[in-house]
């Protein structure tokens, strides 16, 4: 909760001991330093928000990246096995003519080596 301080954080607050044997004085009264005081720990809020929204922000972005990093080398891997099979069922129909040739050749009575 940002304001007003609750009851707890305000006795948390007055528990604390003092760093010092004297006391602070404030010059120009205790109302500014208080208007400064709240200024500075709202504007430390805001700037933690900020901060832990562009955390969140980037971090979301890398997840998204990791994750299309990983369907790429999937797609990658797809793709690669589609190309053997291919080049492989390519090799396997030259062999399948050459036979074919072949056994053509030696029904036409055909000898090899001639």
């Amino acid at each position: 909760m940002l304001l007003p301080l609750g009851d707890s954080r305000k006795s948390k607050i007055a528990a604390m001991p003092w760093p010092t044997k004297l006391m602070a004085a404030v010059i120009e009264g205790p109302a500014p330093a208080l208007a400064a005081l709240i200024r500075g720990y709202i504007f430390v809020l805001l700037f933690q928000a900020c901060a832990e929204s562009l955390a969140a922000e980037n971090a979301s972005r890398l997840t998204a990246m990791q994750r299309a990093e990983r369907n790429i080398d999937d797609m990658l891997v797809d793709l690669n096995c589609r190309f053997h099979r291919t080049e492989q069922e390519s090799i396997d129909e030259e062999l399948f003519d050459v036979i074919l040739g072949y056994g053509a050749l030696l029904a036409k009575g055909c000898r090899p080596g001639m």
